[in-house]
């Protein structure tokens, strides 16, 4: 579930530092960074591709910037700070590489097809061609009075979409969301939609079912960003089924949540 939270920091404090120490001896390679950490031993911040290593110190210049690292030896990492541990006397935020690097996969199983709409809560969705979320567990009907929608709203006016249906099957795909909604240029980041149920029984008060963020990734881009990620895993000896589970992992700390087959399928055909 993804939260919004705000950050409260006495006006005293101007910027405060966050200081982790990586273990010795382990090197990674930036893959993708949100937000600003700086590298000490050059004063600079990190970029894409950058390599940092065991020794070396990293500064967190907010609480909520993020660097998604490789290792060959210990594959795929999430760094970021530990938010529970601010020092009131210091506004100093320092902990252990244990706390540092994380491989955050509690919050995904890499081996489903599609999420269990029962379990759909505040999320990312990462629509590459179309985004699935099972609809069997709902007992819900769909047909002609009975459906599912996506509200939202771009330049501050409301849009909503009713969704398509495909074997018991909510479709989320992006040229349906443009059509309907008259809108010839589709951002490809929407904030805040929603998913609701419109049922003929109540269909002057719809019932939402979950709330999410839809992530429309440039697939282009997206591809030669995967192909560069598949040469460090092949390179560190990965075996493919491993290599596939790394990537749907890095597109959930990346992008959002993707459909495992509907996303493998794409890159068996778009990523070399």
């Amino acid at each position: 579930m993804i939260m919004k939270t705000k950050i409260l920091i006495p006006l005293t404090v101007f910027i405060f530092f966050v200081t982790v120490t990586l273990s010795a001896q382990d090197c990674y390679v930036v893959m993708k960074i949100k937000g600003t950490i700086i590298l000490e031993g050059t004063g600079r911040a990190l970029l894409k591709d950058d390599r940092i290593c065991g020794n070396d110190n990293v500064i967190f210049k907010s609480t909520d910037a993020v660097a998604i690292v490789h290792s060959e030896s210990k594959g795929r990492y999430t760094l970021k700070a530990n938010k529970n541990r601010l020092s009131e006397l210091e506004s100093v935020l320092k902990y252990s590489v244990s706390a540092a690097l994380s491989k955050s996969k509690n919050a995904l199983d890499t081996r489903s097809e599609t999420e269990p709409l029962s379990e759909v809560l505040w999320d990312v969705y990462c629509v590459i061609g179309k985004y699935i979320i099972d609809n069997e567990e709902t007992m819900l009907p769909v047909n002609d009075n009975n459906y599912f929608t996506i509200r939202f709203k771009y330049n501050e006016s409301p849009y909503e979409v009713k969704l398509s249906n495909e074997e018991n099957k909510i479709v989320i795909d992006r040229e349906t969301i443009r059509k309907q909604a008259g809108i010839q240029i589709l951002p490809d980041y929407i904030e805040d939609a929603a998913l609701y149920y419109q049922g003929s029984i109540n269909s002057e008060t719809p019932r939402i079912i979950s709330t999410c963020d839809l992530n429309f990734p440039d697939e282009k881009l997206l591809a030669a960003e995967l192909s560069n990620y598949v040469v460090l895993l092949k390179t560190s000896g990965s075996p493919e089924e491993k290599i596939q589970d790394e990537l749907v992992q890095y597109m959930f700390n990346s992008y959002g949540k993707v459909n495992r087959d509907y996303f493998l399928n794409w890159v068996n055909e778009n990523v070399k």
